[in-house]
């Protein structure tokens, strides 16, 4: 219902994966515990500026503890910068998540973008 933002330095914000096969993570922390902790995973095959993802998987501390989220539909990331490794990755989508359980199971329309230093 309301924006949340992380920001470097105050937070953490990581990229980690599986080399150039499966899929890019995308990781935000707040260390205060204000806005917990944000992840969430893209295909990286034929990823490039430009291209549209599959967003793999999304969870957040925001939704019920211990709840599990699915993507009913499709969601696409759109990629706007891939620069080399050290450079940074940035893109967004928007799209639909389920929490599923503790029920009951609750649709949370998504909008996010992100920027972050690629790390492979």
């Amino acid at each position: 219902g309301s924006p949340i933002s992380y920001t470097v330095p105050g937070d953490s914000i990581t990229h980690y994966g599986a080399g150039t096969v499966g899929g890019s993570f995308i990781s935000a922390f707040s260390p205060l515990g204000g806005n917990g902790e944000v992840n969430m995973s893209l295909s990286n095959i034929g990823i490039a500026v430009g291209s549209a993802q599959n967003l793999l998987s999304f969870t957040s501390t925001q939704f019920l503890p211990n709840s599990q989220t699915t993507i009913p539909t499709p969601v696409f990331v759109n990629i706007t910068e891939y620069g080399a490794v050290g450079q940074y990755i940035s893109g967004n989508f928007s799209g639909a998540i389920v929490t599923t359980g503790p029920p009951p199971n609750t649709t949370y329309n998504i909008v996010y973008s992100f920027r972050v230093r690629r790390n492979f």
